[in-house]
């Protein structure tokens, strides 16, 4: 193991540490009736739940690190344990239902996450595919980035909706015109990261932004 893995062993072990710890304070401070997202409306156990969740996601990129599984790029990896952060720290805090305009803005900022998360992958495959295998180059690679992020947030709106059925509360969604208005922030987001995204590979070819992407040892750095 060379000093490079070495470091990315202590980064994954700190990410790790500290997801679980604060996940696990926001629990406690749930749990003890001490936030404020519990004054503003969420359930106790929606925020309890949400804390779960939130350290299983936080715990699999370094697990993975730890592991030699997979390897992404520092920045990336920042934004999507960013966006989870945000997304618990905003329930225990009640910014979703005390600011009108921050369920809206959370969305985009997901979905735009998302669908980077969607292109990094696409550019990945690409990577390892034979040569005469591609998924339409960059404009195919686009197309999918938009189409597979899109559905994500159209799945994830059905997945609140059931979920509240099968426990019989209105936790997750609030009505029609609220999963209108998270479909409608979730285009915008959408919008903004496929427009990245077709700029990022007007400039660089889908090899060189997989480049940063590890599977186990081995640098994902053209076809495999």
């Amino acid at each position: 193991m060379n000093a490079s893995d070495h470091a990315g062993h202590r980064v994954a072990w700190l990410m790790l540490v500290m997801g679980l710890a604060v996940m696990g304070a926001l629990f406690v401070l749930v749990t003890k009736g001490m936030v404020r997202g519990l004054d503003s409306g969420h359930p106790v156990e929606y925020l309890q739940s949400s804390c779960i969740a939130g350290a299983i996601v936080l715990s699999i990129l370094p697990i993975l690190r730890i592991l030699d599984l997979v390897s992404l790029p520092y920045w990336f990896v920042a934004l999507l344990c960013g966006d989870v952060y945000y997304f618990i720290l905003s329930l225990c805090l009640g910014l979703y239902l005390d600011v009108t305009w921050w369920g809206d803005v959370a969305h985009s900022i997901t979905a735009a996450i998302v669908a980077s998360t969607v292109f990094v992958a696409l550019c990945v495959v690409q990577a390892r595919s034979p040569p005469h295998v591609a998924l339409g180059r960059k404009g195919g690679i686009v197309t999918m980035t938009f189409l597979a992020g899109g559905a994500f947030g159209g799945i994830w709106e059905i997945l609140e909706g059931y979920t509240d059925t099968l426990v019989g509360e209105a936790y997750m969604s609030y009505g029609a015109w609220d999963t209108l208005g998270d479909l409608r922030a979730d285009l915008v987001g959408l919008v903004a990261a496929t427009a990245i995204a077709w700029l990022v590979l007007r400039k660089r070819e889908p090899e060189q932004v997989s480049s940063g992407v590890k599977v186990g040892r081995k640098a994902v750095r053209g076809r495999l």
